[in-house]
């Protein structure tokens, strides 16, 4: 019935695919893929949607808190943007180290783009190399025609 209704008010279905592009292109990480139990908000960059500075006792809320106040998560959810697709789960790799890893993948406008949690001090505009191919660290949401 919902479906029907959607279709004649101009609806029309996409692929999961297609949902997972537009996800990743605004930054919004999806539950088992790109954040889990042990995730805190501040590195997912929910915190604006999904947390109160304001309410009352809850659990986590110190953590949160303080990292809000006082601090900064160690990682962040940043995309890495690059040529050719690296598998999912990918390690992203700055100068000497590992600096974080791929969780979600989406191929937009011949490149790949890669939902990371990123070490706090890899840069925004930084190279990096996911399986051993160069990548571009940017801030979401995406404006992929700046980056062009």
């Amino acid at each position: 019935a919902l479906a029907a209704r959607l279709e004649a008010a101009g609806a029309t279905s996409v692929s999961l695919e297609t949902l997972d592009v537009a996800r990743v292109e605004a930054g919004v990480p999806a539950y088992g893929a790109d954040m889990d139990e042990d995730t805190i908000p501040l590195e997912a960059g929910i915190e604006d949607r999904a947390i109160s500075f304001t309410k009352g006792c809850y659990v986590g809320q110190e953590t949160v808190a303080r990292l809000h106040f006082r601090g900064h998560p160690n990682r962040t959810l940043r995309a890495v943007i690059g040529e050719g697709a690296p598998p999912t789960q990918a390690e992203v790799h700055g100068e000497d180290r590992a600096v974080g890893s791929i969780s979600t993948l989406a191929l937009i406008d011949d490149r790949w783009v890669g939902m990371a949690k990123l070490r706090r001090e890899v840069e925004d505009g930084a190279t990096v190399k996911v399986d051993g191919r160069p990548g571009t660290v940017a801030p979401f949401p995406l404006e992929l025609q700046a980056l062009a």
